[in-house]
């Protein structure tokens, strides 16, 4: 409501201080550090000093792909007085270790969110579902919309958590290609005038020196019909392709750096 407050970390997943805005209450920003980190003590002592009814953050966060030990979380979780959603929509990718989905029944005002749109494949279908403890669970039953799920994606859904043992094996192998795709863009980042986050996730987030460069490289990938992200001026958000598809991406982001450098030296 217009007299609730909510804390999110900045930068993460844009659309929770969007849907939040919808309802009229205050948004609460906590800025992470330069390399993509939350001071949770900080973050905890906002929290409760403004009286928030609700903080969100995702992890592994998007679009940094850092992520934090399940202890950190928990941590964090008895250190603050309102409910923490914590979206675990990459966690397939992560390392061990990282996820709190096994302790929502031990702790009353933990909200876990997974998806089926990122390891599964299933972006299409829409489906996504909270792990809580009863008494939110069932208050979230009283507010949500009458069948906000549709019966093929229902059925599709089934399909893919039967098969889990098939989502673990690529996800592990996405996981590889990630790190191995990190390295790449690390070895061109010197002299390159940006910098390779390291990551959880099943992409890579680069941080630009100035204001322009992301944005150019951007449009000289498209034209070659390599799409990434560009979140805003200073950063490229790569997904993890194919074995294949990165080899491309690698070759066609290192010409543009040596391009980039070239016109540099001669100015």
């Amino acid at each position: 409501t217009r007299d609730d407050r909510m804390a999110v970390t900045e930068p993460d997943f844009s659309m929770y201080a969007f849907y939040a805005r919808l309802t009229g209450c205050e948004i609460l920003c906590h800025e992470k550090t330069a390399d993509g980190a939350v001071d949770f003590k900080r973050l905890a002592a906002l929290v409760n000093e403004k009286q928030c009814r609700v903080v969100i953050l995702s992890n592994p966060c998007n679009p940094t792909g850092r992520a934090y030990d399940r202890d950190t979380i928990l941590d964090f979780v008895k250190a603050v007085d309102c409910v923490v959603i914590v979206d675990e929509a990459y966690m397939e990718f992560c390392r061990e270790g990282c996820s709190v989905l096994d302790m929502c029944g031990e702790n009353d005002n933990l909200i876990v969110l997974r998806t089926l749109s990122k390891a599964y494949g299933g972006a299409g279908l829409r489906i996504g579902f909270s792990v809580s403890a009863p008494g939110i669970a069932s208050a979230l039953r009283k507010v949500k919309s009458p069948y906000n799920l549709n019966t093929v994606s229902q059925m599709f859904g089934k399909v893919l958590l039967k098969n889990q043992s098939r989502t673990i094996d690529l996800t592990a192998s996405i996981a590889a290609d990630t790190q191995k795709l990190y390295s790449e863009l690390l070895k061109t980042s010197d002299g390159g005038g940006f910098t390779p986050l390291e990551t959880d996730a099943n992409f890579v987030l680069l941080a630009f020196d100035d204001d322009t460069s992301a944005e150019r490289i951007y449009s000289r990938l498209k034209e070659n019909g390599i799409i990434i992200r560009c979140p805003d001026c200073r950063h490229l958000r790569i997904t993890c392709g194919s074995p294949r598809e990165n080899d491309i991406l690698i070759r066609e982001f290192n010409k543009i750096i040596k391009e980039n450098k070239s016109a540099a030296e001669k100015e």
